[in-house]
């Protein structure tokens, strides 16, 4: 992998990407690169802000809470809070101002 690139497993390609809305694909391309994954020292989770996110993928909050909601639907990503309980429901993500992201295990795997 080149310095300053970021590795896009194929099964998003494969997989995803057509049953992807907009929001979904720049959130989860946001994910992707601050975990860098695909490089040999690649995070299994890190945190990530509501205004991270916002200045990064130009979507508005409820864009992107919407498509952490898809996201973690569809089983592609997990959010989790500073005490390590994953937060399925919107509702318990709600007002949190940082939240850990992770990928699911299909999606995070290297040299794909």
């Amino acid at each position: 992998m080149s310095i300053g690139t970021t590795s896009v497993p194929n099964a998003l390609f494969d997989l995803h990407l057509r049953s992807l809305k907009l929001a979904e694909i720049k959130v989860l391309l946001v994910i992707y690169q601050m975990l860098n994954v695909g490089d040999k020292t690649a995070l299994q989770c890190n945190w990530l802000s509501g205004k991270q996110m916002q200045a990064k993928t130009g979507s508005s909050r409820r864009a992107i809470s919407s498509a952490i909601e898809m996201l973690v639907q569809k089983g592609l990503i997990e959010v989790i809070d500073r005490q390590g309980n994953i937060l399925r429901e919107p509702v318990r993500r709600k007002g949190k101002t940082k939240l850990l992201f992770r990928l699911s295990p299909f999606l995070s795997q290297k040299g794909e």
